[in-house]
């Protein structure tokens, strides 16, 4: 998990940062409209960015946690059976 945060929460903390930076600028200027749409898209943009590490992360813990207990990854149900499979897979099959 922390290998595939480490390769995407990169690209996205780079991308939001430069964004809110962006908006940010933009809360300076003369005109009351584009300041308030610099600040609302700045703040949701930050808010944006903490939901996506979670949910990420959130995902990547139950996608693994079920292909532990043998599940499928997105139903939570038993996989199809195959030849091969120890007593526990079996089991889950039935």
């Amino acid at each position: 998990m922390g290998e595939s945060l480490a390769k995407a929460g990169a690209s996205v903390t780079v991308t939001t940062l430069t964004d809110v930076l962006c908006f940010g600028v933009g809360i300076f200027s003369n005109l009351p409209v584009v300041r308030l749409f610099c600040i609302y898209t700045a703040v949701a943009l930050t808010i944006d960015f903490v939901y996506q590490v979670w949910q990420e992360a959130i995902e990547l813990i139950l996608c693994q946690t079920s292909l532990a207990d043998l599940l499928h990854c997105c139903l939570l149900l038993c996989g199809a059976t195959e030849a091969g499979h120890n007593e526990k897979q079996r089991q889950c099959y039935k």
